[in-house]
């Protein structure tokens, strides 16, 4: 019975102290939105790639990365799923152009063009199944935006595969492309 008025005790005591905390609205006027002078920013975040292409063990997260892509039958899920391995992979090329592992880069990059061309494939099916599609949809349009904006970057940056970079750059336009034909009316 002691224990019981304890724990009670430390719940309601517990519970008086916490507080609720709302966000801030914050409005700007006309003049606020209309003073832009550089370029805005892409604010989508890349997940942690994990172990890099140039590590021994690689092939393990390869094979595991096939076989959950094999497993998944849910078309949403598969193209959520096809959009974060380009994700990291696109993240994994800028960590391996960072360590001068230009050539592995470069073919890091062409496989997130293919899973970003993979995750409209899936999500124009999906959507052919009456599917809710339009999160993830949203979602592969801004990460084709932040998808340029890096390969721009890296393009910019004094490499020695600038050719290779351009030629990815341009698959990269060519499948933003399929992805506005794809997906036009939304």
């Amino acid at each position: 019975m002691k224990y019981v008025i304890i724990v009670l005790l430390s719940l309601f005591i517990f519970s008086s102290v916490t507080s609720v905390s709302y966000a801030q609205t914050i409005t700007l006027s006309a003049t606020d939105s209309a003073v832009a002078t550089a370029p805005a920013i892409v604010q989508y975040d890349f997940p942690y790639p994990g172990i890099l292409p140039d590590h021994p063990l690689y092939f393990i997260k390869i094979v595991r990365d096939r076989v959950v892509g094999f497993l998944i039958n849910d078309l949403v899920k598969k193209a959520e799923f096809n959009l974060l391995q380009s994700d990291k992979r696109i993240s994994a090329a800028q960590m391996l152009f960072d360590k001068e592992s230009d050539q592995l880069g470069v073919d890091t990059l062409s496989k997130s063009n293919n899973y970003m061309h993979n995750a409209i494939s899936v999500a124009k099916k999906a959507e052919k199944a009456n599917l809710p599609t339009e999160a993830v949809v949203g979602k592969i349009g801004v990460s084709i935006s932040k998808h340029e904006e890096v390969m721009k970057s890296l393009i910019a940056s004094n490499n020695p595969e600038k050719d290779s970079l351009k030629a990815e750059y341009k698959r990269l336009e060519s499948i933003k492309a399929y992805y506005k034909k794809s997906f036009s009316k939304k």
